[in-house]
């Protein structure tokens, strides 16, 4: 009988986001996605130059996320949005297997306001407390004040 497992373990060097991002270049947007991890993510972020953050950015809701908005807020991050992302599944029909975060940006849709964004500069007082239903699957996008940057390579910080 053929084991289910085909996958062939790799060893990769661990890197903090903010060390992917110096390498790589920053992207428009970054979805935060690493099952519970998302919170090590954001903290390892320190640039308060819009040139090497993300404008926008994505994660999921946790434990921790009073410290996360906190450190959100200290980075420039200033208009967030609380998005329902099991009800956007649900309203376009995609299953289980196949689980989609929906929109990010100025698409994606607040539970409350739809596609207006939250302004706050203590964003860590917005939202209240994290849910207690376990079916709530909630992604929390932000946005960094201003308009987005567009910065040459050359802006960038070479470490």
């Amino acid at each position: 009988k053929q084991s289910k497992n085909i996958c062939t373990p790799h060893k990769v060097p661990m890197m903090s986001c903010q060390d992917i991002l110096n390498k790589f270049g920053v992207p428009l947007y970054l979805k935060i996605d690493i099952e519970r991890q998302d919170v090590d993510c954001i903290l390892s972020l320190l640039e308060k130059d819009a040139c090497q953050l993300p404008f926008y950015l994505s994660f999921e809701r946790n434990s921790r996320f009073p410290e996360v908005m906190k450190h959100l807020g200290r980075l420039g991050y200033r208009y967030f949005k609380q998005a329902l992302q099991l009800e956007w599944n649900q309203k376009h029909k995609v299953t289980s297997i196949k689980q989609a975060s929906g929109p990010f940006g100025e698409w994606a849709m607040d539970m409350k306001k739809g596609h207006l964004w939250k302004y706050s500069e203590t964003p860590e007082t917005l939202f209240g407390e994290t849910s207690k239903r376990q079916d709530d699957w909630v992604d929390i996008h932000a946005r960094l004040d201003g308009p987005p940057v567009v910065c040459d390579y050359d802006e960038r910080s070479e470490e």
